[in-house]
């Protein structure tokens, strides 16, 4: 019985010391991966989950799943094999994983301001230094060299970040700029017209706004918009933003209406998605001023005697005014022609 009952023990220790040990051996890769993928992202501006270093393992079996079923699906539709067994198991894979992304969260997601290219390489060669050197003959010192790499490097990162705010910058939107006002809770895009010069879409937003802002300035997301000048192309791309991450605050200038137009409905659709998230649309009074304070800088919006009109609506146009300790910037709309009328032969893009 004491003989079995040891046979036992030493068995599945022995796996069980197995199981670790691959364990081990998987979690070193990932994060020998991350420390080499992790200044690619930095500098192509996308940022990087803190939850990557499991969530990796845990989908590639399901990922290796996923490309093993559509193979022989495809193998099978041209040598006429019954295929239902493999569809019915793809489908499941499927949804499996549109689960399992379901509890994704853009809180999740950490972006990092680029730095200079000598500062992105040290991590990746601190890697394979820790890799390569001899003395790091166990796994777990790997494991933890690592991490500590990792942690490090972006602590690093967001100590300069933090410390570098308030910051103005300008980035291209359509191949003309815009300015951001960033702080370390907000950042504010202030749009004089960019916005509507070409149609955005999801691909544009993802792939190259926020990137852009992100490596300029660290963030993620855009939590205000201010707009020198609304056109229905404007009012478009701002739900688009809102869409892919709620605003807090959304600031244009008022639209003298007389009758219904697509703006003025656009306008409407607009603040009802705000509203979802106790938001609202903000229309600058044009006899007014209005300040924005935040962290070591303000903006002064203000009416411009200028104005763009049509038989159906008048829309002003607005002028900021960006001040910092050491900076002001003064940015105007880029239709700057003064009150139009309009041409009876021509349709109106506001309307």
């Amino acid at each position: 019985m004491k003989t079995n009952l040891s046979i036992f023990l030493k068995k599945y220790s022995f796996n069980l010391s197995s199981v670790l040990q691959s364990g081990m051996r998987i979690l070193e890769l990932q994060l020998f991966l991350t420390a080499l993928s992790t200044p690619l992202l930095i500098g192509w501006g996308l940022p990087i989950s803190i939850v990557s270093w499991f969530a990796t393992p845990l989908f590639a079996p399901i990922f290796s799943v996923f490309l093993i079923l559509s193979s022989i699906i495809f193998v099978g539709y041209f040598l006429y094999i019954p295929l239902y067994p493999f569809t019915w198991a793809l489908h499941k894979t499927t949804q499996l994983w549109i689960w399992l992304l379901s509890f994704g969260s853009p809180r999740w997601l950490i972006g990092f301001k680029q730095p200079s290219l000598p500062f992105l390489l040290i991590l990746p060669m601190a890697a394979f230094f820790v890799i390569h050197y001899r003395p790091f003959t166990k796994p777990w010192m790997r494991i933890v060299l690592l991490a500590l790499a990792i942690i490090t490097f972006c602590t690093s990162l967001k100590l300069i970040e933090y410390y570098a705010y308030p910051a103005i910058k300008t980035i291209a939107c359509h191949n003309r700029n815009i300015y951001v006002v960033s702080d370390r809770n907000n950042t504010i895009v202030i749009d004089n017209g960019a916005l509507a010069t070409k149609p955005s879409n999801r691909s544009w937003l993802e792939y190259e706004l926020l990137p852009t802002i992100t490596k300029n300035t660290g963030k993620t997301a855009i939590t205000t918009i201010i707009s020198l000048q609304v056109s229905l192309r404007t009012v478009e791309t701002i739900e688009l933003i809102n869409r892919h991450h709620p605003l807090h605050s959304v600031i244009l200038p008022p639209v003298l209406s007389l009758i219904p137009t697509k703006l003025t409905e656009k306008l409407d659709e607009l603040n009802k998605e705000l509203a979802k998230n106790n938001r609202t649309i903000t229309f600058v009074d044009p006899k007014k001023d209005l300040i924005l304070k935040n962290e070591g800088n303000q903006i002064i919006i203000s009416g411009l005697s200028r104005h763009i009109a049509t038989q159906k609506q008048n829309t002003v146009l607005l002028k900021a005014i960006i001040e910092t300790k050491n900076t002001k910037i003064e940015t105007m709309p880029l239709k700057k022609q003064p009150f139009l009328k309009k041409n009876k032969n021509k349709k109106d893009p506001n309307e």
